[in-house]
């Protein structure tokens, strides 16, 4: 079972904010739409894992 992140981000533009991500080499899962929003998560040098949505 993975674990839900403890740490969650928001943002008003999750697509530019992926894209940015990804494009500095960042380990993103591709974006999620829900009936509530959109999320992703990312992974940071230490392999914790964040979730944002939008």
């Amino acid at each position: 079972m993975i674990a839900h992140p403890s740490i969650i981000f928001a943002t008003d533009d999750i697509t530019s904010l992926w894209k940015t991500l990804k494009d500095r080499g960042v380990e993103v899962t591709e974006i999620e739409s829900l009936p509530y929003g959109k999320m992703f998560n990312f992974k940071d040098n230490d392999g914790n894992r964040y979730l944002v949505r939008g």
